[in-house]
């Protein structure tokens, strides 16, 4: 979690019995996702709308990628290219709202029909296809505001 730049708060349980299974790509990979929030927060922020959310959460998991050497996160991939699809459409009329749902849109929402991870799988897309576009890499765009990503759209 990270609540502001500097400050990175990772929980850790011992007793967990796969805690060392995969520890030296998972520890790296969420503490760099966590540090790129911080950087962020310097720049333009984590941002108060669904669309700079998206673009946070896309950047944190695509950072994690550069570093897991180009696995992406389980829930940063949840989605099928025709679920991100549909929920690109549900998103369009929140994406400048302020008071959109964080909970339904990152963890789900059965009520309104919205996948769990949807909001992280969306976002990894929106920044894979900028990253495409402009060549830049997610450790390269930290300090890109999120209407960039929206472009051309």
């Amino acid at each position: 979690f990270t609540p502001s730049a500097g400050s990175v708060t990772i929980t850790i349980n011992p007793a967990n019995p796969n805690l060392f299974r995969d520890f030296d790509t998972e520890f790296l990979a969420t503490l760099g996702h966590e540090l790129h929030h911080s950087l962020r927060f310097d720049g333009p922020g984590y941002g108060s709308t669904l669309r700079a959310a998206l673009v946070s959460e896309g950047l944190a998991c695509r950072f994690e990628t550069e570093l897991r050497t180009g696995a992406g996160p389980f829930y940063a991939t949840a989605l099928s290219k025709d679920q991100l699809d549909e929920m690109y459409k549900l998103a369009q009329p929140e994406l400048d709202s302020q008071t959109y749902n964080h909970f339904d849109w990152f963890f789900g929402s059965y009520a309104r029909k919205i996948p769990r991870f949807a909001g992280y799988s969306l976002g990894f897309s929106l920044v894979e296809a900028h990253m495409k576009k402009t060549g830049l890499s997610a450790s390269g765009l930290w300090n890109s505001g999120a209407e960039q990503f929206f472009q051309n759209e």
